[in-house]
């Protein structure tokens, strides 16, 4: 079963916490106690705990094991929640909200049976409504001006300012990509997290001095609804300060019964004077499922199947306080129990099928500046990805620009991260061309706490185009497409015709040469505008 799966909404009420450390090396249980909920709790999203009451050295402790600042979230994604220092509610990051989870599950405030779902494994990023809406069309010139069709879901860009979440069309899109991602990854912390909190729920002491720790029992004895641990392991190799977390388990879907062997890890080496801003590392989770669809081998359509595996990795580095490094890489490879790592990351010359992604971004963990840089690819045959470049700043209210357009393709990208090259205007009407036309769109955006969108201001977006290889249409001829996209044949030609000198103008933020190789490109462009392409760690 492929499954795409909106962000899961909390409505897991958690208690104050106080973190008992008896010895830094090593912490020991956590204590929850139950404190009243502010008047208006139910209306936010989630109530988060104090889980590091005693400070730095707490996290210290905690982070000698694990990665506790460590997760994968849409920088553009906020959450209105509860604490006990903000009884009255605050605006917070995604990324907040998701190290908070895992630091409760790994402390012991919150059972990991309250957050965990392994269905998570099991999801791929979707596209707001904004981005890429089928297109009606008529006489398109590209075709000789003649004939009708629809544009399919996903070709078009960004074609609407706004969302119908009222998000910026950004700002919806890069959520609603990184979805996907994020509940991978955050399924798989949560439970490399609970492996720890199981060992020490079960009186197991870990093997600091090195070894293995058998936590099968542990684990199974925690009860996650569904799933059924046949291993799980914590190891420690006292020569390299690393830690390694592992578990394979089956998850049975109480919805259609089909079964799904899924395996996650974790390697955690962490500075052994700072842990908490040097440490680096690589997570992998994989998970078999089946498609009805799609480009790998096997029936496909009706009852009939093809098999794949959900492969990912989550590579990181921490450099200091205010810089953190990641890249996660996932993707559907042909096949049940495909490893699909090179060198323990998830590699796209493989035999990979569908829906691959890569994410890197090099961001200040605590104000999510930074650039990022996410790359979609829907399937192995396409002949590019479809790249958002995005640069947030260090400023508040939360700020920042996007940029979008095609790369390359992620089997011929090696590191990983990709910056816009161009556009395809026309991406699969008839006669579309296989040339990128030199333009790229832009949105800035910035959020507004009274409203809860990310806004884009006044001369803040250059977005329009014509669905067409140059991407303008000067009227001549009987090109009908459906701008509004109310489906109805009511558009002027001034809302057709798309030139630079037209009543509504072609507006694309174009290519420059500013190194002066006199080759002008899109990646020029925004560099120009302050973006700096993350680099994979």
């Amino acid at each position: 079963m492929d499954t795409q799966r909106r962000g899961k909404t909390f409505s897991v009420w958690i208690g104050l916490v106080t973190i008992f450390v008896i010895a830094l090396a090593t912490p020991a249980s956590a204590l929850a106690g139950d404190v009243a909920l502010p008047p208006d709790a139910p209306g936010y999203a989630l109530y988060l705990p104090v889980v590091r009451s005693d400070g730095e050295a707490t996290n210290a402790s905690w982070a000698r094991l694990f990665p506790v600042d460590l997760a994968v979230a849409s920088p553009l994604l906020m959450e209105n929640v509860v604490n006990a220092a903000a009884a009255d509610g605050s605006w917070t990051t995604g990324y907040a909200v998701a190290t908070a989870e895992i630091y409760s599950v790994l402390t012991g405030a919150t059972a990991i049976t309250d957050l965990f779902d392994p269905a998570a494994l099991l999801t791929v990023g979707a596209d707001a409504a904004c981005y890429g809406p089928t297109l009606h069309y008529r006489n398109h010139p590209d075709d000789g001006g003649s004939g009708a069709g629809q544009l399919p879901r996903g070709d078009l860009g960004i074609w609407q300012e706004v969302d119908s979440t009222g998000d910026a069309c950004a700002a919806a899109q890069i959520n609603a990509r990184l979805n996907g991602a994020e509940q991978q990854s955050q399924a798989s912390l949560l439970l490399m997290a609970a492996l720890i909190r199981a060992a020490d729920d079960a009186g197991l002491p870990l093997p600091t001095t090195g070894g293995v720790l058998d936590v099968t029992a542990a684990i199974n004895a925690v009860g996650i609804p569904h799933v059924t641990f046949t291993l799980a392991t914590i190891s420690y190799d006292a020569v390299t300060g690393t830690w390694t977390y592992y578990a394979e388990f089956t998850y049975l879907d109480p919805g259609d019964g089909s079964s799904h062997a899924m395996v996650v890890s974790l390697e955690y080496t962490p500075d052994a004077t700072s842990p908490t801003t040097a440490y680096e590392g690589v997570m992998h989770y994989r998970a078999n499922d089946e498609q009805m669809w799609g480009n790998c081998p096997g029936g496909g359509g009706g009852s009939a199947t093809k098999p794949v595996t959900h492969n990912g990795t989550l590579a990181f580095v921490r450099l200091g306080a205010d810089e953190l490094r990641i890249q996660q890489r996932a993707g559907a490879f042909c096949g049940h129990d495909v490893d699909a790592r090179t060198a323990g990351i998830v590699d796209p010359t493989k035999n990979w099928g569908d829906n691959y992604a890569s994410f890197t971004a090099n961001f200040n963990p605590t104000t999510m500046a930074g650039d990022y840089a996410y790359a979609w690819q829907a399937g192995v045959h396409d002949r590019a990805t479809r790249v958002l470049n995005l640069g947030i700043n260090n400023f508040a209210p939360l700020d920042g620009e996007a940029y979008f357009g095609y790369g390359a393709r992620v089997q011929d990208d090696a590191d990983g991260v990709f910056v816009a090259q161009g556009m395809y205007c026309n991406w699969a009407a008839p006669g579309a061309a296989s040339s990128l036309q030199p333009y790229a769109q832009r949105q800035f955006v910035t959020f507004n706490s009274t409203t809860g969108h990310f806004e884009t201001p006044t001369g803040g977006s250059d977005l329009r185009y014509a669905p067409t290889n140059s991407c303008q249409y000067d009227g001549d001829g009987a090109f009908w497409y459906d701008r509004n996209l109310n489906g109805v044949e009511d558009e002027t030609p001034d809302d057709l015709i798309v030139t630079p000198g037209a009543v509504n103008p072609l507006d694309l933020m174009e290519a420059i040469d500013s190194n002066g190789d006199g080759m002008a490109t899109i990646a020029e462009k925004i560099a120009s505008r302050g973006y700096n392409a993350p680099v994979a760690p």
